[in-house]
């Protein structure tokens, strides 16, 4: 089973496709059983379409895409670390 850290970092790759099926599996399965990492894909889901959505109002470099996701996953990790979430 993947840990928080392993599924957290594939969320922008599952979201885009880019993902083999054993990885997608893995990456369900944890979700399956971890509701933080489930919150945090639903945030990402979100954000996502919200990009999309505004990239076709206003184009985003993807330079701040990759910044916003970066700053979603330190919160992410840094959230974890406070809370002593092992899973």
């Amino acid at each position: 089973m993947l840990t928080c850290e392993q599924a957290t970092a594939r969320a922008t790759a599952l979201l885009e496709g880019e993902l083999g099926f054993r990885q997608r599996l893995s990456i369900r399965l944890h979700l399956a059983v971890c509701v933080h990492c489930r919150r945090f894909y639903r945030q990402m889901r979100h954000l996502v379409a919200r990009l999309r959505i505004q990239e076709r109002e206003l184009p985003v470099s993807e330079q701040l895409v990759a910044q916003i996701v970066n700053a979603i996953q330190r919160e992410r990790s840094d959230a974890g670390e406070s809370s002593g979430s092992g899973t």
